[in-house]
């Protein structure tokens, strides 16, 4: 039987436009200005004039980044990146989400979230306790992360590619 071609239209095209890192402690105090529209977060450990190491992926859906961050487990979560990351700052970077063709779903942002560990967990281990060992994803999606994204790439891609 010979390989059919998704078609495009089932791939879910994603943009992420990461916004600059603030610190940590600034977005528990006095939140972002992208807390209404951020999605996704991730928080990043900078030290010296090193690129940035990612350590932790997020997601929100019904709340805002800032209140996320202010809940018991993520506030346990920044007491043991600090313990073991004594000589990084800690910086956090918001992501909003834009879905051509499609609106924004709980589960779609799960998908994303799901995406960008898995992704990222290639490199270096996030402290992400689920998600990094297995996708469970069946729906194609090309996300394009932009702005302040560094240390993740520029496009991830989730699908079956045939010639």
């Amino acid at each position: 039987m010979p390989l059919r071609e998704v078609a495009p239209e089932a791939t879910r095209c994603v943009r992420l436009k990461w916004s600059r890192p603030a610190p940590y402690e600034q977005i528990i105090e006095s939140g972002s200005a992208h807390d209404s529209h951020g999605w996704l977060y991730m928080i990043l450990g900078y030290y010296g004039s090193s690129h940035p190491k990612l350590f932790y992926i997020g997601k929100v859906y019904q709340t805002h980044v800032s209140a996320r961050l202010r809940q018991s487990d993520h506030k346990r979560r920044y007491q043991r990146l600090r313990g073991e990351h004594s000589r990084h700052s800690f910086r956090v970077s918001l992501g909003s989400v834009e879905i051509e063709g499609g609106r924004i779903t709980a589960q779609r942002i799960d998908q994303i979230e799901t995406m960008l560990i898995y992704t990222a967990s290639v490199s270096q281990p996030l402290i992400n306790e689920r998600k990094w060992l297995t996708h469970r994803i069946s729906k194609a999606y090309h996300i394009r992360n932009q702005g302040f994204r560094r240390p993740l790439p520029t496009e991830i891609h989730l699908g079956i590619f045939t010639r």
